[in-house]
């Protein structure tokens, strides 16, 4: 009898401690609350969440599971109230919450079914909720699973109302009609049938989440890494991602990045997704690790590469858009005021008392080789007629290069106006940087007065045997001849002079007489033209006017019968760079 009760009480003693070891454990798994924000910005409305503005309003609402990406509990929602705010009239709210597939509405009749929402709150709120973020705690938690997107929907009973005061902050979404809203000073809503909506809307709430997400066991499984861009530009911010969410409190994650798939170094901070840039190929990948289970897991690694730009690059801007990888800030691609042609388009700033400052950024060139150069026109002409260059001491611009993907930049030049008038050269030697990508960054800044500054024909390369003619003119014109001028840019001492008969390209099997030029400036005449030529008819040589691009010279060199109604008059370095050439129409 006695064994048998020393048995019984060593049985409820064992139970006992086996009990408390297992709320003791459990107790270790603690659940985590998780406040997740949704859009940014200081812009504020009226019409959502309730509208102030009339008697009765429903309202819904769509948040991605993205946005969210946490499952477990949502025990409060938060809305941000700007200053003086008076919901004294319109502060009788009911809360719904649900899953849906949608991710916006389609119509002003695709309202949420009440069937599929969760009521979570009713109650009134604050009618002078002070400005922030302003917190109603559900008295019904919402299980939220993580891979549907969320409706918050909220009908407002209140029959007064308040006023048309933006009262609670917005967010525009990347896709509109996210928001549906129906409003009436009459018509009190029944959210379980609703009428068609006033209208959707661009826009939704600022909103924060109160989540209690439960522990997380066993071993993570993040799956692959995934890249939101690949390849990515130099410098550039990417988003890195993980295949697989990991569900649970208690989760931690540690981001690594490669050069070579094998020796890894941590980077960032414990998050399930990262944003970062890069300067060379870099593979990444994660540790996932539950610190409930003590198991971790590593993601499949991802590789990404790089946009690079070869030598020889150039850009000459013959379209209006920003050149791929590029940066711009202040900066438009066309023409404009005293910074046209070179010829075409190029890419320009009008500086000005409200317009001090403009930057762009290059993406990444290279590698660099030895007796490579960054060579660039560039054109600085007062924003009003005749357009001639501003004075000295007006401002400047400065050239950098940057061999680590555009975190830090080196100067190059601070080039100050110089009262030049005329398209200049500037180029710079990059031998220093051979083996490297480089970026190059251009920062023009204002002291005084208005104008515009352009750049042309931008490149990296090997320096050429000589450098293009820059602005061509003509004067004194005649019936029988003209002045021709040019800016020599290099040290050539000889010019081809070539008149053609043709206006769309100059290069075909077109009449053309052609001649050498050795002297600058050089005068044209009837004489001269007929030395080298066999050619007969009557051409028009057209001649631009700078203060009037539709206006034009006409000159007659040989009176015979018309060949051609028009003229293009080209100089060709054509000893020493016979595809430099500059068209003059």
């Amino acid at each position: 009898m006695k064994n048998m009760y020393f048995k019984h009480l060593f049985r409820k003693s064992f139970m006992w401690l086996f009990l408390l070891t297992a709320f003791s454990f459990a107790g270790n798994l603690s659940y985590g609350q998780t406040t997740v924000t949704i859009g940014s910005g200081t812009t504020a409305g009226y019409l959502i969440p309730v509208n102030g503005f009339y008697g009765y309003s429903y309202t819904q609402q769509i948040v991605l599971q993205e946005e969210i990406a946490v499952n477990g509990d949502i025990t409060k929602i938060r809305f941000y109230m700007v200053t003086n705010v008076d919901l004294a009239s319109s502060n009788d709210w009911t809360i719904y919450i649900g899953h849906t597939t949608k991710s916006s509405f389609a119509s002003t009749t695709d309202w949420e079914p009440l069937a599929n929402l969760t009521q979570v709150y009713t109650g009134t709120i604050a009618t002078n909720p002070a400005e922030g973020w302003y917190e109603i705690t559900f008295t019904t938690p919402f299980p939220y699973n993580n891979t549907s997107n969320l409706i918050v929907a909220v009908d407002e009973n209140s029959a007064g109302y308040s006023s048309s005061s933006n009262y609670a902050r917005t967010w525009t979404t990347p896709v509109a009609n996210r928001a549906i809203h129906y409003r009436s000073d009459t018509q009190n809503p029944d959210p379980a049938s609703p009428p068609s909506a006033t209208g959707r809307l661009a826009y939704i709430n600022q909103m924060q989440f109160e989540i209690l997400q439960p522990p997380c066991t066993g071993t993570p499984d993040p799956g692959n890494t995934i890249a939101s861009a690949n390849p990515v530009c130099v410098g550039n911010d990417f988003t890195l991602s993980l295949q697989n969410f990991t569900s649970g409190s208690g989760i931690t994650y540690q981001w690594q990045s490669s050069p070579d798939n094998a020796l890894w170094t941590d980077i960032g901070t414990s998050d399930a997704n990262l944003t970062t840039s890069i300067g060379e190929k870099t593979f990444f990948q994660c540790v996932v690790t539950c610190t409930n289970s003590g198991e971790s897991a590593t993601s499949t690694p991802v590789e990404v590469d790089i946009n690079i730009a070869p030598l020889t690059y150039t850009e000459e801007f013959n379209t209006t858009d920003v050149p791929a990888c590029w940066t711009t800030t202040g900066w438009e691609i066309g023409s404009a005021n005293g910074v046209t042609g070179n010829p075409g388009n190029n890419i320009y700033t009008s500086l000005s008392a409200s317009n001090e400052t403009a930057t762009f950024t290059t993406g990444g060139i290279g590698p660099i080789i030895a007796d490579t150069y960054l060579s660039f026109d560039y054109i600085v002409a007062n924003s009003n007629t005749p357009y001639g260059p501003p004075p000295i001491g007006t401002g400047n611009f400065v050239v950098s290069i940057s061999t680590d993907g555009g975190n830090t930049y080196t100067d190059l030049e601070q080039v100050n106006n110089n009262l030049t008038a005329g398209w200049q050269l500037k180029s710079y030697n990059l031998s220093s940087y051979s083996g490297e990508i480089v970026k190059f960054k251009f920062v023009a800044t204002r002291f005084s007065g208005d104008y515009d500054l352009a750049f042309d024909n931008l490149t990296v390369g090997l320096i050429p045997t000589c450098q293009k003619p820059k602005n061509l003119i003509a004067d004194n014109i005649t019936a029988t001849s003209a002045n021709l001028a040019w800016t020599e840019m290099g040290s050539a001492t000889e010019w081809n002079l070539k008149v053609s008969s043709s206006v769309i390209d100059p290069n075909h099997d077109a009449a053309e007489i052609e001649m050498v030029m050795t002297t600058n400036p050089f005068e044209l005449t009837e004489g001269t033209l007929t030395q080298n030529t066999t050619i007969t008819g009557m051409f028009k040589l057209i001649v631009a006017e700078e203060t009037s691009p539709t206006g034009h010279h006409n000159m007659n060199l040989l009176p015979s019968v018309v060949l051609q109604e028009y003229l293009i008059l080209k100089i060709l370095n054509l000893l020493l760079c016979p595809n430099y050439q500059i068209v003059l129409l």
